[in-house]
């Protein structure tokens, strides 16, 4: 493979497991990982967390109003 080839490529460890005189037996196995490939995986990390973020955002709303309706004194966060 070329220098400038490679430079593009990532190495992502994989786990592996058998079995050896009836016992559990790990390794590792280096796999390449194209950089549109990691790019694309961050860009639907980012969307999954907004979404989830925009999903559970209400939720988060109901219960810091009923924890100030319920300890009108007190923080919704503490400090």
């Amino acid at each position: 493979m070329s220098e400038r080839r490679s430079q593009h490529l990532i190495s992502r460890v994989q786990m592996l497991t058998g079995m050896v005189d009836d016992q559990i037996c790990l390794s590792k196995e280096a796999v390449s990982v194209h950089k549109g490939y990691r790019v694309a995986n961050r860009f639907r990390d980012i969307v999954a967390s907004a979404a989830g973020l925009l999903v559970n955002s209400p939720i988060l709303l109901v219960v810091a109003i009923a924890i100030k309706v319920e300890d009108l004194a007190g923080p919704v966060f503490l400090s």
